[in-house]
């Protein structure tokens, strides 16, 4: 069922046409700066870069929540959604402009979601690709697959406290993300959840991740220096591939196989840093893809670019084998 309501401002000219008379949400001159207030549970507040309402086919992706308004006021270009209940899931495809065409979701610049939401499914906001901002509550505790893919304008610093499982490809293509903070909550990062993320300079993993997957920082151009939690295990395929700017990694002690290509492209890679030796001489390197091309045998190692390697802080320099 198609859902349209008027988009025209109420008899005073200051608020939402149908709004309870709350008055007009001041328009965004910059988004990181200047947010919309924090609303009720069962309201989602939105902005956009023209004068049309977002339009929603299947109101199931909230949940089993129904919408009862959907305003808009195109002096300021915001939208504010009402349901008849509060909001506890962002669905599968709720905003997702590829899917829905029509919708007018490849417009929207900004979403404030209400404190109740504590699950944000698959695609739920992909290919928006003018999301700057979403003001997220602190409840959330999980992102699906693809949920932000695409949003090359958004601008994410920092992820919500209670976070705890991000999907594959969650970030995907947002070229815009400069810095990302993963929460303490977030033990394992899928396949390619910042691939592509080009402008990704600054990034802070918890010290409870355990994984890392396939691609999931590969092409991250601007990375120049990470550090992996010492918890870490696992290293999935290319899991830094075409990280150019690299220049320094540090290898957990936990970590028994290193897959193939994980590092390669990192063409400025120059120094490895490791805390214990024996365990470095026992990672097998691209162990399950040895019919793959040779040279992703080498880039599995970071020593193939690398010059220097470390041992708690002292350049190895020499290195004895015992007969």
């Amino acid at each position: 069922v198609l859902i349209l309501f008027s988009c025209s401002k109420d008899s005073d000219g200051t608020g939402f046409s149908g709004d309870s008379g709350d008055g007009e949400i001041p328009p965004v001159v910059n988004p990181e700066d200047v947010l919309p207030e924090e609303v009720d549970g069962n309201v989602i507040v939105y902005h956009t870069l023209n004068s049309n309402v977002l339009i929603f086919e299947d109101s199931t992706v909230f949940g089993d929540l129904k919408i009862l308004s959907n305003t808009y006021s195109s002096s300021s270009n915001y939208g504010k959604i009402v349901f008849d209940g509060d909001v506890t899931i962002i669905g599968d495809d709720a905003f997702n402009s590829r899917k829905f065409t029509e919708s007018n979701f490849e417009n929207l610049s900004g979403v404030v979601l209400p404190n109740t939401v504590v699950n944000i499914g698959d695609h739920a906001f992909d290919y928006c690709r003018a999301l700057q901002y979403v003001d997220y509550c602190d409840e959330i505790v999980s992102l699906g697959d693809y949920a932000f893919y695409g949003c090359s304008k958004l601008k994410l610093q920092k992820l919500p406290d209670s976070l705890q499982f991000i999907g594959d490809m969650a970030f995907r293509n947002c070229i815009s993300l400069t810095k990302v903070t993963v929460p303490d909550g977030v033990t394992e990062l899928g396949t390619s959840t910042f691939e592509n993320c080009y402008s990704l300079y600054s990034l802070k993993l918890p010290e409870q991740l355990t994984y890392i997957g396939a691609n999931a920082f590969k092409n991250c151009y601007s990375l120049s220096s990470l550090l992996l939690p010492k918890g870490v295990v696992t290293l999935g395929e290319y899991a830094f591939s075409g990280c150019s700017k690299l220049s320094s990694i540090n290898i957990p002690s936990g970590i028994r196989v290193l897959r193939a290509g994980t590092f390669s492209g990192c063409t400025n890679l120059s120094e490895v840093h490791i805390t214990d030796m024996s365990a470095w001489c026992k990672i097998i390197f691209n162990a399950d893809y040895a019919d793959l091309y040779y040279a992703d045998l080498y880039y599995s190692n970071p020593l193939y670019y690398a010059n220097k390697l470390f041992l708690n802080g002292e350049e190895v320099c020499e290195l004895v084998v015992p007969e």
